[in-house]
């Protein structure tokens, strides 16, 4: 037989246990739920799809303007230290606080435009450095890495990866904690 203690205690667990935490984290179906953004790639080839700019000046190699997408342009320019890329907007005005990007194989490389909705909002290129070599010219070589880039309001995503899936998902990722965050 139940003392009257037992019982009330009881009946005071009972309660306790079904009232609700005020610290306990918000279930999945209380959080409010964002709708799914679609995430698409464009590609600029640097080989097909850049110019001359025609803006070199005395002792200096003429850049290259190339097509990209949601009213920016990519600018490549040439040194003896290697080929940078440069964010513009398309009438060629200059971005701050956007760094160049030093190039590997610009030749045949290409340029990926991660966009989400259709909107562009970051760049991914594989990265170079220059080297001397053994008889003293400077030689450009691929770093194994690709460099991962956001366009202006999109500047937290900053980053590096070895894989184009991991490049890919660093800037998605970085874009949907920003997106959840607002």
């Amino acid at each position: 037989m139940m003392s009257t203690y037992q019982s009330v205690l009881g009946w005071a667990l009972l309660a306790y246990a079904t009232l609700p935490c005020a610290e306990a984290a918000p279930s999945a179906a209380s959080a409010p739920h964002l709708p799914d953004i679609p995430f698409s790639s464009t590609y600029t080839n640097l080989a097909k799809d850049c110019k001359a700019a025609g803006n070199a000046g005395e002792d200096q190699d003429d850049a290259l303007r190339c097509k990209g997408y949601g009213g920016y342009e990519l600018y490549l320019y040439f040194s003896a230290a290697g080929v940078h890329m440069v964010l513009r907007k398309a009438d060629g005005a200059s971005l701050e606080g956007l760094d160049p990007i030093e190039l590997a194989g610009y030749e045949k490389g290409m340029i990926e435009w991660r966009h989400a909705g259709g909107q562009p909002f970051a760049l991914i290129a594989r990265t170079g450095k220059v080297v001397t070599a053994q008889d003293g010219t400077l030689v450009r070589q691929p770093t194994g890495k690709l460099a991962v880039q956001g366009l202006p309001g999109f500047a937290f995503i900053q980053g590096s990866a070895t894989t184009n899936a991991q490049a890919q998902a660093l800037a998605d990722q970085a874009y949907q904690r920003h997106r959840q965050a607002q």
